[in-house]
C-alpha cells in the first residue's frame, strides 16, 4: 500500500510509507506499506508504482492533456523520464540530495492511480502503462473538481503473459 496526496504523510514527493501507528490493523491483512513512488520486483516483472499527483500539473499545462485519460500523461512521464516533469504546479518536491522521481530504469508495468479514471496503454514501447481508477462514485470535492470517477473497473496484470485483463464491478 503506497500513500497518496490525502494521507497521513508529508505532501511533498517522494512520500515515505504510511507509519505503522497509522496502519497497524492493515499490517495484519498480511500488506506490505511503501513509499511514493515504489519500485516493485514481481515474479520477475518490475512495476514503478506512483500515486500519480503530478498529473493534474501534466494535464492543466500541456495541451492536448486531461483528467479524464491518465494515460497520455503517463506516457508523457516515461518520456520525459521523470515522475513529476514540470515544476512549480500543485506536486511539491522534497529537498533531497538524490532526485527519486527520475525514472532511470524501464518498468515492465508504469501504475498509477490519482486521477480515479481507469486507462490502459498494454503496450507502449514494451511498458503496460495503467491508471488503476477507483472503488469510490462520485463525491462533492470530485464534483467541484471536475473529476469523473470511473469506478468499479479493475485491470489484472498477467505476469507471465504481460497482458491486461479487465474485470468490471460496476
Amino acid at each position: 500500500i503506497a500513500p497518496g496526496n490525502h494521507d497521513a504523510v508529508r505532501p511533498s514527493e517522494p512520500q515515505p510509507a504510511l507509519p505503522k501507528d497509522v496502519t497497524s490493523a492493515l499490517y495484519d491483512l498480511n500488506t506490505m506499506m511503501v513509499g511514493n513512488p515504489v519500485w516493485l520486483l514481481i515474479e520477475g516483472v518490475k512495476f514503478l508504482a506512483y500515486h500519480g499527483r503530478s498529473l493534474d500539473d501534466l494535464a492543466s499545462t500541456i495541451p492536448g492533456l486531461s483528467h479524464e485519460k491518465p494515460v497520455p500523461a503517463m506516457i508523457k512521464m516515461l518520456q520525459k523520464r521523470h515522475l513529476a516533469p514540470i515544476y512549480g504546479g500543485h506536486t511539491a518536491i522534497a529537498p533531497e540530495d538524490r532526485d527519486y522521481l527520475v525514472i532511470e530504469d524501464v518498468p515492465d508495468v508504469f501504475h498509477c492511480g490519482h486521477m480515479h479514471v481507469y486507462g490502459c496503454e498494454p503496450n507502449y514501447r514494451d511498458t503496460i502503462v495503467v491508471n488503476s481508477g477507483t472503488f469510490q462514485e462520485t463525491t462533492s470535492y470530485m464534483k467541484r473538481r471536475g473529476v469523473k470517477p470511473t469506478p468499479g473497473i479493475v485491470p489484472i496484470v498477467d505476469l507471465q503473459e504481460h497482458q491486461v485483463r479487465v474485470i468490471h464491478f460496476a
